[in-house]
């Protein structure tokens, strides 16, 4: 069993509009994301992680910004087709 810590849980209630919100009770929740067929949601928790680092709130922002930016370089280079 593992407990999100509070970005992760965050996360959690937050993306897609609360799509994944039953995982904030399920202790089993880092079996399940395979199961989600979410990468990108999985992705998120991952890289919330306290195992990953990620133990402060400005590196929580820090990385989801990172990722903004990745996935807004890709999105212009698809609309640039």
């Amino acid at each position: 069993m593992t407990t999100m810590n509070r970005y992760q849980m965050v996360a959690a209630l937050t993306y897609a509009g609360g799509k994944h919100t039953a995982l904030a009770d399920n202790p089993n929740w880092p079996f399940e994301l395979p199961k989600l067929g979410d990468t990108l949601f999985a992705f998120i928790m991952i890289a919330l992680a306290d195992a990953e680092g990620c133990t402060t709130t400005a590196e929580a922002i820090l990385r989801m910004r990172t990722a903004r930016q990745h996935v807004d370089a890709v999105l212009n280079a698809l609309a640039a087709l």
